[in-house]
């Protein structure tokens, strides 16, 4: 999940740094708001909460990343460091936020009934998307000819809006999964959480070829 979710700017020459940042605020941001709950199962509230705040997160860096227009190094590092100072403040300055709720950090996702459908669904949606479809046919040509793409109609401000967007669907749902068995939400500074990033550059390699 989180190697697709980086995939989705990467090959478009928009190296995102802020995934693991995103994820970790996204997570924060849904915990204040799982406790008022009602009757819904806490698990699925949360894993959603966190996927809607993925985006929302997401939209704010296109729109940052589409107004400043400098490049996407110098602005994912720095959209980063600012979700991680509001993960920082949201936490009350500790590095970790501990989760009490047992449902949210059950063992839900391990269930192999419940991840592989979720994965085999995630997989299906995002082959359709950037292979069969209008959408990826025009991240690809506009990953292969950025100024012949956009001469013939292309809109490459809306490509953006939706690779942000759905990066930020994607590691907010990796986010949660990967709470599972955990009893805390780990707040990282100083680039930290840009971890995420690097240790999924080998599967987007060995997917690349493959």
């Amino acid at each position: 999940l989180a190697a697709l979710a980086l995939n989705s700017n990467l090959n478009s020459g928009r190296m995102d740094f802020s995934l693991g940042a995103t994820g970790i605020l996204a997570s924060l941001l849904a915990f204040q708001i799982v406790p008022s709950l009602a009757t819904i199962p806490e698990i699925i509230y949360f894993t959603l909460l966190t996927v809607v705040f993925g985006m929302i997160l997401g939209l704010i860096h296109s729109f940052i990343f589409i107004a400043l227009k400098l490049p996407p190094v110098v602005t994912s590092l720095g959209m980063c460091l600012v979700y991680e100072g509001i993960a920082k403040v949201i936490a009350g300055g500790n590095n970790q936020i501990v989760v009490p709720s047992s449902e949210i950090t059950s063992n839900f996702f391990l269930e192999p009934i419940i991840i592989f459908p979720i994965l085999i669904v995630i997989m299906i949606v995002m082959s359709m998307a950037f292979c069969y479809s209008k959408f990826g046919y025009n991240k690809n040509a506009l990953v292969y000819d950025q100024k012949i793409s956009v001469e013939t109609g292309i809109k490459e401000v809306a490509n953006c809006i939706i690779c942000f967007v759905m990066a930020g669907a994607l590691i907010g749902l990796y986010q949660a999964i990967d709470l599972t068995g955990q009893s805390m939400i780990a707040v990282k500074t100083d680039l930290g959480s840009s971890g995420t990033v690097f240790k999924n550059f080998l599967p987007i390699f060995i997917g690349g070829i493959i």
